[in-house]
């Protein structure tokens, strides 16, 4: 009987999967990757083709090691690492690992694929194996280069010209960018006053509200009433006119139809886990890697969810019978619509994009399984179940209903209203919204009513409003703005946000993002002087072209010899030709009150201040959010 020796990257999924294979195959973990680019300078080197130095990552070593052992004993080597490149990767480099260490002769090497770890697919996988991609690989090595020459000639060039140790990412400077952007907006934003006027009115004891549009046959905009003194004589000019009563006119009855959501990428899952469960993206991506991993629920560890790394909403046939018989089952042959709904894949990387994350199976009902869960596997777990079956339901019935009430000549307020008249998949799921507000209308219940009838009048009350700053970023509004942008992949969300909270270049408050003043000094520095790099466009580029590497469609050194050398010259010259000063100073126009000498903002230890132009003959300083007179 042949031996085969299976790797994996962790001991979760290699238990779970020798349960399935049995006798014949070992099952080894790399615990995740086995080398790593030598931590100095000189580890890509642009001249000879980008070469790359490897060394094994010492963490990994005995792991590696104890690899090397099994496979003299056995015939076959599979690589079932994870589907995606950084999964091909790992294979890769274990294989060139153990091509150099000659334990490979005479051995079969078969590379495997399966995006959930169930047994039927680990099965079909060691029966269908194929060879290393040289596209994967190439694409995350090419990343790997781009992100270490980024690193080596940005941060040595931060150290200078604000502050020792900072680092500059690839693909976080964008992100930071978007966070201190949007800061800014927020301290410059002048708010708007402006005044609305509602009707609170009742109709057979139901009470209900209606807000003006019309005033002397003008309709109103948002800011048309931005004061009080007009707001108080619309407010006597409908009194006035209403007499107590309001008096039915135009009635819009329309029915809506509500779709499901899709089932979740990664990039949803993490947003609507932020929303709903209030959990980071790091503590979703690890959690939602415990349940891909395997569980056991009973009768040995199981996988519960598809890979969770992907941009594909397309679910499997043999998911959408299941979820359809689950449906018919659970929830009765009405909530079924007539077919299985289809959704379409944005993402062009197909290779990378197989399914939508979704239950291995559906008949892993959470409540049944909950005693074999901790409370974060059962709460990410239940929000993946629920969104995939309904996104396999019917839709919502909704019946709205708009009416008008005349009060005199040319005045008009409206009064809008729904009815859930049959829930379909809101039975079981709904989205959640970011920063967003309900309408008013999907609250308020309307009593039945027909055009002429007159409804009594309670109150007329006119309402002071401001216009309010943009919400700083949380963690669900960011990823969907990168995934909007274009910038990161699915995989490196999570890392992007924890690297930018690593460096200390924001901080999370009340679940915002706030940048600190290093955070806001490093994203002027790099978007005054490296704008290219930054922008999001040039990223989201850049992201598409490694795509095209990992496809075949593009070769790996002419991207990186075209980004390289005119980052290279402008790394250079701004060494030479940007001072300290010019980064870590911003001017005021406001005049020392000990000296004379005009103010600025400088960077301190303890972060930004105002302090005196004259330094050090002047030793004037104050915090930055005093004024003169405070000081």
């Amino acid at each position: 009987m042949s031996k085969n020796l299976v790797i994996v990257e962790s001991p979760a999924k290699a238990k779970t999967i020798k349960k399935y294979l049995g006798k014949g195959f070992e099952v080894l973990a790399s615990y995740g990757h086995v080398r790593d680019l030598v931590p100095k300078e000189g580890a890509v080197d642009p001249e000879h083709d980008f070469a790359m130095k490897y060394q094994v990552i010492e963490r990994n070593a005995k792991h590696v090691d104890a690899i090397n052992k099994a496979l003299k004993k056995a015939d076959n080597l599979y690589l079932a690492t994870d589907p995606d490149r950084e999964g091909e990767a790992i294979s890769w480099h274990l294989y060139e690992l153990l091509k150099d260490r000659k334990v490979l002769k005479d051995k079969g090497v078969y590379r495997v694929v399966f995006h959930e770890i169930t047994k039927r697919a680990i099965n079909e996988a060691i029966e269908h194996p194929r060879e290393l991609s040289t596209d994967l690989v190439n694409a995350q090595q090419a990343r790997r280069a781009l992100d270490y020459l980024v690193g080596f000639n940005l941060s040595p060039l931060l150290w200078k010209k604000i502050r020792r140790g900072l680092s500059a990412g690839r693909v976080q400077s964008p992100a930071l960018r978007m966070i201190v952007e949007r800061e800014d907006e927020i301290e410059k934003f002048k708010a708007r006053e402006y005044w609305t006027i509602e009707a609170d009115a009742e109709k057979d004891q139901q009470a209900f509200t209606a807000r003006l549009t019309h005033l002397h046959s003008k309709k109103l905009s948002q800011f048309s009433i931005n004061k009080e003194k007009q707001a108080r004589a619309a407010e006597q000019t409908l009194l006035d006119a209403a007499n107590g009563e309001l008096v039915v006119g135009n009635i819009e009855k329309k029915q809506r139809k509500r779709n499901p959501a899709a089932p979740f990428t990664t990039s949803t899952l993490q947003q609507e886990a932020s929303r709903k469960l209030g959990f980071t993206t790091k503590r979703t991506m690890s959690v939602a890697q415990q349940l891909y991993e395997g569980i056991d629920i009973g009768e040995g560890a199981v996988g519960l969810i598809t890979y969770m790394r992907t941009d594909s909403v397309i679910l499997a046939n043999e998911a959408l019978e299941e979820l359809r018989q689950l449906i018919s089952e659970r929830y009765g042959e009405n909530k079924l619509p007539k077919q299985s709904r289809q959704f379409k894949t944005k993402a062009k990387n197909a290779q990378e994009a197989h399914e939508a994350i979704r239950p291995t199976s559906a008949m892993n009902v959470p409540d049944s399984i909950k005693s074999h869960l901790s409370s974060d596997q059962y709460k990410l777990y239940n929000l993946i179940w629920k969104r995939t079956v309904a996104c396999q339901m019917i839709h919502a019935t909704i019946h709205t209903v708009g009416v008008d009430f005349a009060v005199g000549e040319g005045n008009t307020l409206r009064s809008t209203g729904s009815t859930v008249v049959d829930p379909g998949f809101m039975a079981v799921y709904e989205e959640g919204i970011d920063d967003a507000k309900k309408n008013a209308g999907d609250e308020n219940r309307l009593p039945p009513m027909e055009e002429g009838d007159k409804v009594k009048l309670i109150k007329i009350r006119p309402e002071q409003h401001f216009t309010e700053p943009p919400p700083r970023y949380s963690e669900a509004s960011l990823v969907k703005s990168l995934e909007e942008h274009g910038i990161g992949r699915p995989s490196t969300y999570a890392t992007i946000i924890s690297t930018l909270q690593q460096r200390e270049y924001v901080t999370l408050e009340k679940r915002r993002f706030q940048p600190t003043d290093v955070g806001r000094i490093v994203s002027k520095f790099l978007t005054n002087h490296f704008t290219r790099y930054v922008d999001y466009d040039f990223t989201a580029r850049l992201e598409d072209e490694l795509d095209e590497v990992s496809r075949g469609e593009k070769e790996w050194v002419p991207l990186m010899q075209e980004f390289w050398y005119p980052f290279k010259s402008l790394v250079k010259d701004k060494e030479e030709s940007v001072s300290r000063a010019e980064v870590t100073t911003e001017a005021l126009d406001e005049d020392c009150p000990k000296c004379g000498k005009k103010l600025n903002i400088r960077l301190g230890r303890r972060g930004r201040f105002v302090g005196c132009s004259g330094f050090p003959e002047c030793d004037y300083t104050r915090n930055l959010d005093e004024n003169a007179e405070s000081a």
